[in-house]
C-alpha cells in the first residue's frame, strides 16, 4: 500500500489503497483510471503527490500535467506537458520507435512548425496520441498524472478520453485530478473520464471532527473550543485548515476562538498582502507565466534583475507561496488569489508575457494565450501569432481552440476569414458569414465555396449550395473549374425538384472522365434501369485511376454512388472490389468518418451478397463511427434497421429507427420511408404501409429511380395491395415490374417480385440466377411452405432443407427457425445446425482474421480497425479456436472453406 507517512494524508486510507491496488495492476498490463473529484484543497493535489512518488519507486516511467486557466486556449497543451519532455530527451532511434505504426498521426502535435492538414484531423491526432502512449508504455509501465484538468483544453481531454476507454489493456494508470462542475471547464468531457469503464471516481471527503483535532494537536496544544472553531471555520477543507494554522500566530486557547472564525476567509490574500513589493511583482509575474516560467523570463516580467528575482522567490518559498522545487505555486487555490488581484495590470502583463515568449522561440500556441487575456487589439504582430495558431490549432483537431484564436486575428483578411470558417465547420458552428468574407479574395473564392456549399448541403440546403457554386463558377478560371463543377453533381443530387438539373450536368460533363463526374453517372443509369452491361463501364471508367478513392473516398465520398451502383445491377464481385479498395485506403487514412463509410458499405455488402450477421455488426461499428454525424447516422442506421428486420428482430429494428436524426427531404435518399413501410407491414398495417411507400417512390420518381434497392419499395408495394384484398393491381403492377428486372438483367429483383406476388417456383429459378444468397433462401423457404401447405409435405421436405441450410449460412435467424418448425411439420427430423468454422465467426473476428491472412501483424490490425493491441489478440484467438486451427499459418486456408 501506498505510505502517505505519518499525519501528511489524514482520513485517505480507502483513496490511497485504491490507487495502490490500481497501480499494481497496471504494472500486470491491466490498466485503468483513477479521477480524483473534490472542491479546491481538499486534497487532490496532495494524494496525486503521493502516488507519483510512489510510481517512480516502483519503476513506473511518469508524465505530469497540470491545467490552469490558460491552457485552455493552447491545443493540446496538456499533451505537450505530458509527453515533451520524453521526445525532446529521445535520440532519433528511440524517436523513431515512438511515433512507430499509427503514432506517427500525432507527430505534427510535437512538430516546432505548422504542417499540412490531415483528413480528419480531431480523429487521427487522438489515435496517433493513444499509439503514442502505447509505444511508451510498452518499454516500462507508464503514470500519466493530470491534476487540475477542469482548466485543461478540451483537445487533450479528449485524448485522455480515447485513452481511458482503451486503457484496460495496456500497463498504463491514468490520474486525473479536477473540481466538479468547475465553471467554464469542459464538464462534459470530465464526465465522460469518470464514467469510462476502467475508471475509478475517488471523491476525497472533508476532514471529520476527529481528524482536525489531530491535524490540530500535531501544531498546537489546542484547548476543545478552539478546535471546535477550527473544525466549524474550515468545514474540514486541509488547506484552508493548513492556511488557518499558518496565518496568526495562534496559541490554541479558547479565547482565540472567534478570531479564528473571522481568518479564514481572508488568510490567503491577506498572506499575499503581507509581501514586499518586489515579492508580489514575483508572485504576478509567475502567476502570468504559469508553466513557462524560468528566472529570465519572471524577473523580466517583473522588472527586476536575476539575482533580485532569485531572492524573491526565496521569499515566497519561505512564505509558503512557491514551491521552492520547481518554482510553481503550492496549490492553485494561491495562484488564483495572485491572477484575481491582477486588476488593471492583467492585459499589460499578459502581453508583455507573450513578447517575452515570442522573443524565446516559443511555440505561436503557447504566446497566443497570452495574448487573448489581453484586451483586444489590432497590432499587426498579435494578429499574426493568433492566426498561425489558430491554423495550427484547427490542422491538429482543435477546432473549439481555433475559434477563439482566430476569432481575435486582426486584421481580419480573406485568409484568416476561410480558416475560421473551417473553425465553425468543424465545431458544428454556421460558417457562412466566415465564408462570406473568404470569398470576396478572387484567389480563395474557390475553397471557400466549396466548403460553405459542403456545410450547406450538410445541413439539407443543397439548392443553397448550388446558388453558391454557380456564383462562384462564373468568376473562375477555367483551370479551377473542374473542383467546382464536381461539387456541384453532388450538391443536385439531393433534392427531387433537381434531379433534371442533375442528369443534365452529369451527361453534360460525362466527357470529361473526371471521376467523381464517372461515378455519378454510373449511378445514374443504375438507379434508372439502365442493364449491368450499360452500367459497370462508367464505373471502370470512374475507377481506372488506382487513386480514385484517396480523391473521392475520404473528401467527398463520390465512390459511394458507384458502388451503390454495382448493388443495384447486382454486380457481387466488382462490388466486393470496389468496397474493399475504399477500406483498404480508409485504413491507412486514421480517418473515423472515412472508416465509418466504409463499414456502412462493407454493411450493405454483406447484407446484399454475404452474411446477415456480419452485416449487423459492421453497421453498428459504422455507427459507433459515425457517432454525432447526422447524415452518416442515418444513413448506416437505416442499414442497420433493414439487417434486423431480415434476422426477424422486429423490435431491435424499431429502436433503431426510433434513434435516428429528422432531415427532411434528405431522408428518402436512404429509403427511409420504405423501411418505415417495411415495419408498418409487420405491424399488420397495410393502408399506413402504402401511405410511407407512395412517399418513398415520389421521391425516387423525381430522381428518376426507377428501382427501390435499399428497401425494395416495389416488392413492399405488392405486399401491400395484396393484404389490403387489391389483388388484381397487385398482380398488373408486379409484372410490369418483373419485365423491367428482366431487362436489366437483375435476377435477384426479379425473385423477389415473384415472391412478393406469391410465385415461389419462379421466385426459385431467378433466385438461383442471381447472387443473393439471402433471397435463395427465402425463395427455397416459400416454395418448400407451398408445398407442405398442399399436402405434398415429401416434395416440400427438399427445399426445405435447401432453405435451412442457406438461412443458416447467411445468418437469417429467424428464417431459419421457421424453416426448421416446417420441416417438423412436413414429417423430417431436422437436428438443429450449429454454427461452426467460418460461419461461426463474429464479424469483428473475421475481419480481424482477413487482415492477418493479407499479412498484417497484431499491431498493425489494431491500428486498422482503432481497436486494442489486446482486442485484436482475444478476437484471434477466438477465431482459432472456432476454425479449430492453431495458428496464422493455417488461416488462409481455414477461411476459404
Amino acid at each position: 500500500m501506498i505510505d502517505a507517512g505519518p499525519n501528511t494524508l489524514l482520513e485517505r486510507g480507502a483513496e490511497l489503497a485504491g490507487l495502490s491496488a490500481q497501480l499494481g495492476a497496471a504494472r500486470a498490463a491491466s490498466g485503468s483510471v483513477a479521477v480524483l473529484e473534490a472542491p479546491a484543497g481538499q486534497g487532490k493535489t496532495a494524494l496525486l503527490r503521493v502516488l507519483r512518488g510512489e510510481g517512480g519507486e516502483q519503476g513506473f516511467r511518469v508524465l505530469t500535467a497540470t491545467g490552469g486557466p490558460l491552457e485552455r486556449d493552447f491545443a493540446f497543451g496538456i499533451v505537450r506537458q505530458l509527453f515533451d519532455a520524453e521526445l525532446h530527451g529521445a535520440d532519433e532511434t528511440r524517436r523513431e520507435r515512438l511515433f512507430a505504426g499509427a503514432a506517427r498521426l500525432a507527430e505534427p502535435v510535437f512538430a516546432s512548425a505548422h504542417t499540412q492538414e490531415a483528413q480528419d484531423p480531431a480523429h487521427s491526432t487522438l489515435y496517433g496520441l493513444y499509439w503514442l502512449a502505447a509505444n511508451l508504455a510498452s518499454e516500462q509501465p507508464l503514470l500519466i498524472v493530470v491534476d487540475d484538468a477542469h482548466w485543461a483544453d478540451a483537445p487533450s481531454l479528449r485524448f485522455l478520453d480515447a485513452l481511458a476507454r482503451r486503457v484496460e489493456d495496456l500497463p498504463v494508470l491514468l490520474a486525473i485530478g479536477a473540481r466538479p462542475a468547475e465553471p467554464g471547464a469542459e464538464q462534459a468531457l470530465i464526465d465522460g473520464l469518470a464514467t469510462a469503464p476502467a475508471t475509478r471516481v475517488l471523491r476525497p471527503q472533508a476532514l471529520s471532527a476527529s481528524a482536525v483535532k489531530a491535524f490540530v494537536h500535531e501544531r498546537l496544544d489546542a484547548e476543545p473550543a478552539f478546535v471546535e472553531a477550527c473544525f466549524e471555520t474550515t468545514r474540514g477543507n486541509p488547506l484552508l485548515l493548513a492556511e488557518l494554522l499558518r496565518a496568526t500566530a495562534f496559541e490554541g486557547r479558547a479565547d482565540e476562538a472567534d478570531r479564528v472564525r473571522t481568518t479564514v476567509p481572508r488568510t490567503i490574500a491577506a498572506r499575499l498582502r503581507s509581501l514586499s513589493p518586489a515579492a508580489l511583482a514575483v508572485a504576478r509575474a509567475t502567476a502570468v507565466l504559469g508553466d513557462a516560467t524560468s528566472l529570465r523570463r519572471v524577473a523580466a516580467l517583473a522588472r527586476l534583475d536575476e539575482a533580485q528575482a532569485a531572492l524573491q522567490l526565496r521569499a515566497l518559498a519561505n512564505a509558503n507561496v512557491i514551491d521552492a522545487a520547481d518554482a510553481r505555486f503550492v496549490h492553485p487555490m494561491i495562484r488564483e488569489t495572485v491572477e484575481a488581484d491582477l486588476g488593471a495590470e492583467r492585459s499589460r502583463l499578459h502581453h508583455e508575457a507573450a513578447r517575452l515568449l515570442h522573443e524565446d522561440g516559443a511555440l505561436d500556441g503557447v504566446v497566443a494565450t497570452h495574448l487573448l487575456a489581453t484586451e483586444p487589439t489590432t497590432d499587426p504582430w498579435a494578429a499574426e501569432i493568433l492566426a498561425n495558431a489558430g491554423r495550427r490549432a484547427l490542422a491538429e483537431g482543435a477546432p473549439d481552440v481555433a475559434l477563439r484564436l482566430l476569432g481575435r486575428a486582426e486584421p481580419k483578411d480573406a485568409s484568416v476569414q476561410l480558416a475560421l470558417g473551417l473553425a465553425q465547420f468543424r465545431a458544428g458552428e454556421d460558417p457562412l458569414p466566415a465564408l462570406d468574407a473568404a470569398a470576396a479574395d478572387p484567389d480563395l473564392a474557390v475553397e471557400a465555396t466549396k466548403l460553405a456549399a459542403t456545410a450547406l448541403i450538410l445541413r439539407s440546403e443543397p439548392r443553397a449550395a448550388a446558388a453558391r457554386l454557380r456564383a462562384t463558377l462564373a468568376l473562375t478560371p477555367p483551370v479551377r473549374r473542374g473542383e467546382l463543377e464536381d461539387q456541384l453533381v453532388e450538391a443536385l443530387a439531393y433534392r427531387d425538384d433537381d434531379a433534371q438539373e442533375y442528369h443534365e450536368t452529369v451527361e453534360a460533363h460525362a466527357h470529361t472522365n473526371r471521376p467523381t463526374v464517372l461515378c455519378h453517372l454510373a449511378h445514374l443509369r443504375a438507379m434508372a434501369g439502365a442493364p449491368r452491361s450499360e452500367v459497370l463501364p462508367a464505373w471502370r471508367r470512374a475507377f481506372a485511376n488506382s487513386t480514385v478513392f484517396a480523391r473521392l473516398g475520404v473528401e467527398r465520398f463520390a465512390a459511394l454512388w458507384a458502388i451503390e451502383a454495382l448493388h443495384a445491377v447486382e454486380a457481387a464481385d466488382e462490388a466486393k472490389e470496389a468496397t474493399r479498395a475504399l477500406s483498404d485506403l480508409t485504413d491507412r487514412a486514421g480517418s473515423r468518418s472515412s472508416s465509418g463509410a466504409s463499414a456502412w458499405m462493407e454493411a450493405r455488402w454483406e447484407r446484399r451478397f454475404g452474411h446477415l450477421r456480419r452485416a449487423e455488426d459492421l453497421a453498428r461499428h459504422g455507427l459507433e463511427l459515425a457517432q454525432g454525424a447526422t447524415i452518416p447516422e442515418l444513413a448506416i442506421g437505416t442499414t442497420l434497421a433493414g439487417v434486423l428486420l431480415d434476422r426477424g428482430d422486429l423490435a431491435g429494428a424499431r429502436q433503431a429507427l426510433a434513434s435516428l436524426p429528422d432531415l427532411g427531404p434528405t431522408a428518402s435518399i436512404f429509403g427511409l420511408a420504405a423501411v418505415h413501410a417495411r415495419v408498418l407491414l409487420e405491424d399488420g398495417e397495410p393502408e399506413a404501409a402504402l401511405e410511407a411507400l407512395a412517399r418513398q417512390e415520389a421521391a425516387d420518381t423525381a430522381r428518376r429511380w426507377l428501382i427501390g434497392l435499399r428497401e425494395d419499395s416495389h416488392a413492399l408495394r405488392i405486399r401491400a395491395l395484396k393484404a389490403l384484398g387489391r389483388e388484381e393491381e397487385a398482380v398488373a403492377f408486379a409484372q410490369a415490374e418483373i419485365a423491367k428486372a428482366r431487362a436489366r438483367e437483375a435476377a435477384g429483383a426479379e425473385a423477389v417480385l415473384h415472391l412478393a406476388i406469391g410465385d415461389p417456383q419462379r421466385a426459385v429459378e431467378a433466385a438461383n440466377r442471381s447472387p443473393l444468397p439471402l433471397v435463395k433462401a427465402i425463395a427455397a423457404a416459400e416454395l418448400g411452405f407451398a408445398l407442405r401447405r398442399e399436402g405434398r409435405r415429401a416434395e416440400a421436405r427438399t427445399p426445405l432443407r435447401e432453405a435451412r441450410d442457406l438461412a443458416h449460412r447467411v445468418g437469417a435467424t429467424a428464417l431459419e427457425e421457421r424453416v426448421h418448425e416446417e420441416l417438423v411439420v412436413a414429417g423430417a427430423r431436422p437436428q438443429r445446425l450449429a454454427f461452426s468454422g467460418v460461419d461461426a465467426l463474429t464479424a469483428s473476428e473475421r475481419r480481424v482474421a482477413e487482415l492477418a491472412v493479407r499479412g498484417l501483424r497484431n499491431r498493425e490490425i489494431a491500428e486498422t480497425l482503432f481497436v486494442s493491441l489486446k482486442t485484436v489478440e482475444v478476437h484471434l484467438g477466438r477465431a482459432y479456436t472456432k476454425l479449430g486451427i492453431k495458428g496464422r499459418s493455417q488461416l488462409k486456408a481455414a477461411l476459404a472453406t
